[in-house]
């Protein structure tokens, strides 16, 4: 399966233009861009914080190595104010590079796909808008079978993708 996709998140200052700048950024960058609607959702691994925003883009990157994209991500998260934070803290944004058109890359910098993917409805919900599968290991891996009660955090519908304005557009 070919394209990209990256889960964007922030829960400090004002979510939805730190998510929407990082959207633009990355249509800058690749040209076209899907979105998912964006979420509410509440905090995992650490829940003394506000809750974030949430989305999932897909985009073509197969002009980039895993390794370049993740260097590019981490720019814009710089560039948009990201500090250094503790594991799963609050954060200005957040770009997680959650699959590469079926690349399976497990370093000590990167793992695509993302390791924690499957264990996070945050993630999970607006992917499914995206896709309804994914092609790991030659299997197709359902998005919406993964979507459970134990799957972290609750997930509220906040902005339907349709009324979701990047770039003076819809």
């Amino acid at each position: 399966m070919k394209g990209t996709f990256l889960a964007l998140g922030s829960n400090i200052g004002d979510r939805e233009k730190q998510i929407l700048r990082a959207v633009s950024l990355i249509k800058e960058r690749f040209g076209t861009v899907e979105i998912s609607s964006l979420y509410n959702t509440t905090p995992v691994g650490y829940a003394d914080q506000d809750d974030f925003l949430n989305m999932v883009v897909k985009t073509d990157t197969r002009d980039m190595t895993p390794l370049d994209l993740l260097e590019y991500v981490k720019k814009i998260e710089t560039y948009l104010g990201r500090k250094k934070s503790f594991r799963w803290g609050p954060r200005e944004i957040d770009i997680d590079i959650l699959y590469k058109d079926g690349i399976r890359i497990d370093t000590e910098k990167l793992t695509i796909p993302h390791r924690e993917m499957f264990d996070r409805n945050f993630v999970l919900v607006p992917l499914a808008e995206l896709t309804e599968f994914l092609v790991i290991n030659k299997e197709k891996v359902f998005i919406r079978d993964r979507i459970t009660q134990d799957a972290g955090g609750s997930v509220i519908l906040y902005r339907t993708r349709e009324k979701i304005v990047i770039d003076g557009k819809r």
